[in-house]
């Protein structure tokens, strides 16, 4: 009988380091049998079978395989249309607004794609020109979201008639899955950042949707982030966080405008 998959305390410690270093995830104490599955799902792949061999493959093999840890570290958990009331909220802000210029909104961390192709949904329907970026620090998570293919599950809290509108259905092979229309996949575009990283390739915001992910950060890197995140928004530009979190001790530079919805105030 094989001896099940063992990590040690000193091999933990290990891995969360290096985690909260690169992404600044803190992976708590009692996540260890979460990490220890996760971990032998990804070593079994390299056809690797204890713990610490794949540690050291790791070390020996830092630039192939270290961006595949980190994926592997992180959780992906998303839907279409989740915290609607985020979405009533553009409707609300962006449906009078007219003209050619796009209201540019990030979507960061936006995980497998769904918030983003939320966002533009909501953004089309109200008429109103958008440009979205997605980005994630996970490339395995952007691969689908490019690919915009889903179960057709994924699909059951969307309007019917967004449905009919936004969504091809999968014939045959593909019966069962749902693909996004390119009405809505041209407003977007992806790129993997690390919220750690200086955020100097990117322009200023009009929204930016950061939700349920600074959870996973201590309280020095969570205003960090929230300050570059203000750095980057338009005058009177809205930042959208997580139902469970709150930003009234990260940054005395927003307005906490009810249902986690902060705006930049003006600096008039």
């Amino acid at each position: 009988m094989s001896t099940p998959p063992h990590l040690s305390d000193s091999e933990y410690q290990q891995i969360q380091h290096q985690v909260l270093k690169y992404s600044g995830i803190v992976l708590a104490d009692n996540k260890k049998q979460m990490v220890l599955g996760r971990l032998m799902r990804r070593a079994r792949v390299l056809k690797i079978n204890d713990i610490g061999d794949y540690l050291a493959y790791l070390q020996s093999n830092q630039a192939v395989e270290h961006d595949k840890f980190i994926n592997a570290m992180t959780t992906n958990v998303t839907a279409f249309f989740r915290e609607a009331h985020h979405f009533d909220f553009l409707t609300e802000q962006f449906s009078s607004r007219r003209g050619d210029v796009p209201v540019k909104i990030w979507s960061a961390g936006g995980s497998t794609g769904q918030e983003a192709y939320t966002i533009a949904m909501t953004m089309v329907s109200c008429r109103c020109a958008c440009d979205i970026l997605v980005s994630d620090i996970d490339s395995d998570v952007l691969d689908i979201a490019r690919q915009a293919d889903y179960p057709i599950a994924d699909i059951s809290k969307v309007p019917e008639a967004m449905q009919r509108r936004f969504f091809l259905k999968g014939r045959g092979e593909h019966a069962g899955r749902v693909r996004v229309k390119d009405e809505l996949r041209k407003t977007i575009h992806f790129e993997s950042a690390n919220l750690l990283d200086s955020f100097q390739q990117f322009e200023s915001f009009d929204v930016i949707f950061c939700r349920n992910v600074l959870i996973y950060f201590n309280a020095e890197t969570k205003k960090k982030v929230v300050t570059k995140f203000v750095d980057l928004l338009s005058e009177d530009g809205v930042l959208i966080v997580g139902h469970s979190e709150s930003l009234l001790s990260l940054s005395d530079r927003l307005q906490h405008m009810g249902r986690t919805i902060y705006r930049k105030r003006s600096v008039h």
